[in-house]
């Protein structure tokens, strides 16, 4: 007689669903750890691959368990299989290589943030809180004590001008920390819309530790569509509109006695940008460097979409794309400044996958549209928010905003409090 064949996938199952806890939590470690490099090893990025790591541990071990994502999470993965093409028409070339990679760490960080929270919510509300105490304690010792602090680590970091530009944390820049925490609080809101010491974190960090202007004024954003989506009746809704901007406002001009009106000093960003945008609002978006320098890759990738379309142009195609055709925006785009990468998340996907790249906003907005007529309208604020900032120069593969998709697409809507 022969004896049995041994059955491999439930063996798998089983391992798979007995370190389903720490594999999650080393994915939330690696997505913490997402722009530091403490080994001797070069990506040339800012952004580490850790998270592509713990979230392929997470992807593997789902699939033992046969455990699949919703459509609206599949639609990256349709994309992802789209950039593969892209990447393989392109060969092995490094900007290839950091073009597939952005949409194989988005799929993959969104599908474990969704199975985290569908298996183990309270682990996952832990994690966010252990991420928002870990980047507001990093910032605060190098806002007073140890301004160098997770500055070796980093491939880029502006730590050391802290009266400039406000600290990084553990971020390559202050934008970044505070677009972090921006999107940690819309994913701390989908699991404890009432609670309210997050939002008093997060809006303090951002407007005192981070004071990155876009970081601000996306925070003004979300907090006035958040009054719309709690009070709709219109009174309310412009008196926290007027609240939200003339509280904005006077933090804005919280620098203006300490910063010397000195040609020679850069001064505060934040109260530069606002003193500017309350002044000349068109101003802003016309003569400012660095605003105009996004604008105009914003602007740049929609036009290559069209051009290309259904098709995309590829990975390695923007910085040509950008010099042939910038000269048809002047005098709006005032700024020459072509870069390998496109500085917009959705307008990456659009240049570089075509008809293809749509999957990825449309994904983002269907998992924040999930569940019933309540619960849309009380996720209004985030759907909002990825309707907006992914537009912005935020990579698709930034942990914070796959978390964020992830746990709206996975959170069961209870009692809310």
């Amino acid at each position: 007689m022969t004896r049995p064949a041994i059955e491999v996938l439930p063996i798998l199952d089983g391992l798979s669903r007995r370190f389903s806890r720490p594999l999650y939590w080393l994915f939330g470690l690696t997505c913490l750890c997402g722009y530091l490099n403490p080994f001797p090893l070069k990506f040339h990025s800012e952004m580490q691959p850790w998270p592509l790591f713990g979230g392929g541990l997470v992807f593997f071990s789902l699939l033992a368990r046969r455990s699949l994502p919703p459509a609206s999470v599949n639609l990256l993965l349709i994309a992802t299989g789209f950039a593969s093409l892209y990447f393989a028409a392109g060969g092995w070339t490094l900007l290839g290589i950091r073009g597939f990679y952005n949409y194989v760490a988005l799929y993959l960080i969104v599908v474990s943030s969704w199975a985290w929270i569908r298996e183990y919510e309270g682990d996952f509300l832990r994690f966010l809180m252990v991420a928002l105490f870990a980047f507001v304690g990093v910032a605060l010792l190098q806002a007073t004590i140890l301004p160098g602090f997770s500055g070796a680590w980093l491939s880029r970091s502006d730590t050391a001008r802290l009266t400039v530009r406000g600290v990084c944390s553990l971020f390559s820049e202050p934008s970044y920390f505070g677009l972090a925490l921006l999107l940690l609080l819309g994913a701390l809101h989908v699991l404890r819309p009432r609670n309210r010491w997050f939002a008093v974190v997060s809006v303090g960090a951002i407007l005192f530790l981070s004071r990155a202007p876009i970081a601000v004024l996306f925070l003004a954003f979300y907090l006035v569509c958040l009054g719309f989506s709690k009070h709709p009746r219109a009174a309310l809704c412009l008196l926290s509109l007027t609240g939200v901007a003339l509280f904005l406002l006077t933090i804005g001009g919280y620098g203006y006695h300490f910063v010397p009106d000195d040609p020679g000093d850069d001064g505060l960003r934040l109260t530069r940008f606002f003193k500017m945008l309350v002044s000349d609002p068109v101003g802003q978006l016309t003569s400012d460097v660095s605003t105009n320098q996004r604008l105009s890759h914003i602007f740049l990738s929609l036009h290559g979409f069209w051009d290309g379309f259904p098709g995309g142009q590829g990975f390695a195609a923007f910085s040509k794309f950008y010099s042939l055709h910038v000269s048809e925006w002047r005098p709006f785009i005032f700024v020459f400044f072509p870069m390998d990468r496109v500085m917009s998340g959705y307008g990456s996907a659009l240049f570089e996958l075509g008809l293809a790249g749509t999957l990825v906003p449309i994904s983002f907005l269907w998992c924040a549209r999930s569940g019933s007529p309540a619960d849309r309208r009380a996720r209004l604020p985030q759907f909002l928010l990825l309707l907006t900032l992914p537009w912005m120069a935020l990579p698709l593969a930034f942990p914070w905003l796959g978390i964020l998709v992830g746990a709206l697409a996975g959170h069961r809507p209870k009692n809310l409090g």
